[in-house]
């Protein structure tokens, strides 16, 4: 009989509206700790995708200035290099100028025809 009252007292207990309110609290408090935990979590994952791309372009910079101080090491990739940033040449070097040939004036063409030179070029 003993066994009976003792179960019924913490049937009581469990059911009871402080104990059932404690527990929600619980629950809340657990549940904030998990959201803070994966809000965390997502940051870091967002972070990570950014610096992993942000390396990816430093090494292809690397890759790119490795290849141009090997460029640059060279006697033919420093001349090449002072042409290019100061426009000289060597003794004994001359400049070549292409220039395109001037356009022909076609028949029909001009701007500067009114309404009347182009009703006469109709007939």
């Amino acid at each position: 009989m003993f066994d009976f009252y003792e179960r019924r007292k913490l049937r009581h207990f469990l059911y009871s509206k402080v104990f059932l309110l404690v527990l929600f609290l619980l629950i809340i408090l657990l549940a904030k700790g998990v959201w803070g935990v994966y809000s965390s979590e997502r940051d870091t994952s967002r972070k990570r995708v950014e610096k992993a791309a942000e390396l990816q372009d430093l090494l292809d910079r690397q890759m790119a200035l490795t290849a141009e101080l090997q460029r640059l090491s060279t006697k033919r990739g420093i001349e090449s290099e002072l042409r290019q940033k100061y426009e000289v040449v060597k003794e004994g070097e001359e400049m070549i100028v292409l220039v395109q040939p001037p356009k022909e004036n076609i028949p029909g063409a001009s701007e500067n025809r009114n309404i009347w030179e182009w009703f006469k070029g109709l007939f």
